[in-house]
């Protein structure tokens, strides 16, 4: 039975009117008097992945950064490091240096690796859009490409997200405003997991995809494109979904659960791997919103816990201080650590649903 977020939110209310918290915007009140776990010791006894996007810059200047990943996550996602304009910055170069610190970071620290994504309609160097590849061309390339990616991370990258949002926002079909759409025309999606498979047989491959959590039409047109390619024989292990999630219009937690359930149906794994919950436009006090927060990651943990074949939850950023969140619809609290990397409710709500995971295991 699915966990409503109002229950949540009734106990946690309760809790921070008689503790009597003050709101902080920068340096979150805890409102529990647990002490902080690593997501990690919850997450590895139930072999479940609780994972972060790792940005560059702050892994490499903020000590503080990497040691909160290191300490709550076994998995990690190179935020821009594997996409394609990182890459390759002209036909002839390929830099997978960063990368590189990356997964010799997760490697010191037994974590896990996500790779991608390999094929996407933005992060394009601009030699490539300039190009006027012809299609025979692109085919060339595309080989070329994912044969030196895969092959580079071999052995180190246990899952590829080999395709990315493939589907229209309005989810009317595929995206025809892609350079490989537009050259290769809507074979390229099988071709390229096909090329990942023969790159590295044993990486899992996903389809990913985004805003089917709010998206209806959206949420059919990827399960239809999805169950095609299982049915063509397409080499896919599964789905990531994206829940980039605006607190005033979230999920409904029944649907997403229908959704997954679906592509379990599949034979399919299913992983959330990028997740942030905006609370800017919310009204309310600070204390109010970040319950609300808290609530809706819950939920999302709690319904992919329920369901055998989704293995990973991640956040798209751990904290306030670097999510992409800010650049593009302005100040927010979106993740689950504050700027200072203190634990916000969202943290200890993800702590209890993966505590109540391991009791129902355990049983």
């Amino acid at each position: 039975m699915l966990i409503h977020r109002s229950r949540w939110l009734i106990v946690l209310f309760m809790i921070i009117v008689f503790s009597g918290c003050s709101t902080n915007v920068t340096s979150t009140p805890n409102p529990f008097p647990e002490t902080v776990i690593p997501l990690r010791e919850l997450a590895d006894p139930i072999n479940f992945y609780v994972g972060t996007s790792v940005r560059y810059r702050p892994f490499v200047d903020e000590p503080m950064y990497t040691q909160m990943i290191a300490e709550h996550y076994n998995l990690i996602m190179p935020e821009n490091m594997m996409k394609l304009d990182a890459l390759y910055p002209d036909p002839d170069t390929f830099t997978p240096e960063r990368a590189d610190a990356i997964l010799a970071f997760a490697e010191e620290n037994d974590i896990a690796v996500r790779g991608g994504p390999i094929i996407w309609h933005n992060a394009l160097p601009e030699w490539l859009v300039d190009n006027g590849m012809d299609r025979d061309s692109m085919l060339v390339f595309m080989e070329t490409y994912i044969n030196t990616v895969v092959e580079h991370f071999q052995g180190r990258v246990y899952a590829w997200d080999v395709v990315n949002e493939a589907i229209s926002p309005s989810g009317s079909g595929l995206r025809t405003d892609s350079i490989w759409m537009q050259t290769l025309g809507e074979d390229y999606i099988a071709l390229a997991f096909q090329l990942a498979h023969e790159a590295d047989p044993d990486a899992l491959l996903f389809y990913s995809e985004g805003g089917t959590h709010f998206e209806r039409a959206k949420a059919e047109s990827t399960y239809q494109l999805v169950r095609g390619l299982v049915e063509d024989g397409v080499p896919l292990d599964g789905i990531s979904l994206h829940l980039h999630v605006d607190a005033r219009n979230s999920f409904d937690a029944e649907f997403l659960y229908d959704e997954m359930q679906r592509y379990a149906e599949l034979g399919l794994l299913i992983e959330i791997t990028e997740m942030d919950v905006r609370i800017s436009r919310l009204s309310g006090s600070m204390e109010e919103r970040l319950n609300i927060q808290a609530g809706i990651y819950q939920e999302a943990l709690d319904v992919c816990l329920q369901i055998t074949a989704c293995t990973t939850f991640a956040t798209w950023g751990f904290t306030d201080q670097h999510s992409w969140i800010d650049a593009r619809f302005g100040e927010d609290d979106p993740l689950p650590f504050d700027s200072n990397y203190q634990p916000k409710p969202a943290y200890y709500a993800l702590v209890q649903s993966l505590q109540t995971a391991s009791q129902n295991q355990n049983r």
